[in-house]
């Protein structure tokens, strides 16, 4: 820290905690390597995180069972597993990584870089409101009499992320929390126990660089790739093959391969390992991770997939109606996918086949490292909606953006619009005026407006989730690489499928 770092720091608690941690022994430290456990879903697996202390942008290998998964932020976020690569480039989430960043590098010892909101001194704690540059606002409690870190609170676009820091060790000159454990507003809980901290005085080339893609999916031959598909509502349900084994499974855009303990058995799928869950419910669960050999839709193969296996929102027991779990993500990211409402199939192909524009419209989309989102605009108010196949209601409004744009207001029936992962999502109907999609206009389009605190659905500035009752009226291709959707609506099929202009 030079000498106007000491004097900001010095209008505010940051000096004392900079003094507390080792002072002028951060000036030669320009990364760390941070080793240890990492507790998720009750089950402590291994962690190994690198920070440039000057930017914030990280690198962390975590492993649970069979899983091994790369995180990062190299001024976006970033995750890799099962051999795919995907940017974190959802707007709200762009500022929540920038802000996580600023955590990391504990940004509030510099000098530039955030705005402070509001300070709060007191007998025990004094707590500092943050705003980084584009980013999110992280408030700091700063204990006064060790004036240590105790506690971070990022207000991320899900909600409050709070962060507690413990166990303070001396490291060389400097000190580090070897504890530090998470909480999202959903009650997910994760523990890091730091084992080895290393000090760096020079960061070497290409330790924070994103992992190579590797392909896991194949098309078995060019024949069979069109499947049928049925409706359970408005979801997908379509035969698949996971370990040779046929099953039914929803076809999910926004979940990655998911399937219930009870079928995992049925598939000689091994559990081990352990995760938080959340959802669209206001809630979380755990589960665990095995490795498929094979999961198949038609001749579309996924070879060698690290799945998820937890509890499903629906009976999934052998022998049984109802589907086995999900599939979605890792197939779009493998395959030029065409999910075709109005025939009721779906169709794979390679990605260096052009994909499909006759007389379609197509749109940029953006992720959440899963999810799909891309703008739509409800009753003359655009946002970006969340695209689920998944779910089976028409449009979902979520409270701040109705609220934000005096939409809906105190009018509609109590319901339970549907359930996931985390719960149930609780909302009123209503019914949309004019709802444009895709160039098609939907005219007195009936919808909901979740009610739900906390959970996906509780998002402060996305605008809903768009499910297949409205998804229907359109064939839709997807192209991941090039993060873009084409959208296709037969005339004749929109007239009996929804309300248009």
């Amino acid at each position: 820290m030079g000498k106007q770092a000491e004097d900001h720091a010095r209008s505010s608690p940051a000096l004392a905690e900079w003094a507390a941690t080792g002072g002028r022994g951060w000036n030669r430290i320009a990364a760390v390597i941070i080793e240890g456990t990492m507790t998720e879903g009750g089950v402590p697996g291994k962690f190994e995180k690198t920070i440039d202390l000057r930017t914030g942008h990280s690198r962390m290998l975590q492993e649970t069972g069979p899983m091994q998964a790369v995180t990062g932020y190299d001024g976006m976020g970033w995750g890799a597993a099962n051999g795919i690569v995907n940017s974190v480039d959802l707007p709200p989430l762009v500022q929540d990584a920038r802000s996580r960043a600023f955590v990391d590098r504990a940004g509030w010892r510099s000098e530039t870089g955030f705005t402070i909101t509001k300070a709060e001194p007191s007998d025990h704690a004094d707590v500092v409101h943050y705003v980084p540059v584009g980013g999110s606002e992280v408030e700091v409690t700063f204990n006064s009499t060790d004036h240590l870190v105790r506690q971070v609170v990022v207000q991320t676009d899900d909600g409050p992320l709070t962060i507690t820091y413990s166990d303070w060790r001396r490291v060389g000159k400097v000190s580090f929390p070897f504890r530090r454990v998470e909480t999202s507003n959903t009650g997910e809980t994760t523990t890091f126990e730091v084992k080895r901290v290393r000090l760096l005085s020079k960061l070497p080339q290409n330790s924070l660089a994103r992992p190579a893609g590797l392909p896991h999916g194949r098309l078995l031959s060019v024949e069979g790739v069109r499947i049928p598909f049925r409706y359970a509502g408005w979801h997908i349900f379509v035969s698949a093959r996971v370990n040779d084994v046929p099953a039914d499974v929803v076809f999910d855009t926004g979940a990655a391969n998911y399937f219930s303990p009870a079928w995992s058995d049925q598939f000689g799928l091994k559990v081990s390992g352990g995760l938080n869950l959340s959802g669209v419910g206001e809630s979380s669960a755990v589960g665990g991770y095995a490795v498929a050999k094979k999961i198949s839709l038609g001749s579309a193969e996924l070879s060698d997939e690290v799945v998820l296996v937890g509890p499903l929102p629906w009976d999934a027991r052998p022998g049984q109606p109802g589907p086995a779990g999900s599939v979605g993500f890792e197939f779009l990211e493998e395959f030029l996918t065409t999910i075709d409402y109005p025939a009721q199939t779906m169709s794979f192909a390679e990605f260096r086949q052009p994909a499909p524009n006759d007389s379609g419209t197509t749109v940029p989309f953006y992720s959440d490292g899963h999810s799909i989102y891309i703008e739509a605009e409800a009753d003359g108010h655009r946002g970006l909606f969340r695209l689920d196949t998944g779910d089976g209601g028409t449009v979902t409004l979520f409270a701040a953006f109705a609220k934000r744009n005096d939409l809906y207001q105190g009018t509609g029936e109590d319901l339970i619009a549907g359930a996931g992962v985390g719960g149930k999502v609780r909302a009123r109907k209503v019914t949309l005026s004019s709802f444009k999609l895709a160039g098609t206009d939907f005219r007195e389009l009936p919808a909901n407006l979740s009610e739900n605190k906390a959970g996906s659905f509780a998002s402060r500035t996305l605008a809903g989730s768009l499910g297949g009752g409205v998804l229907r009226c359109y064939s839709i291709t997807f192209d991941y690489p090039g993060r873009v959707l084409t959208f296709q609506a037969a005339p004749d099929h929109l007239r009996d499928c929804a309300k248009v202009h």
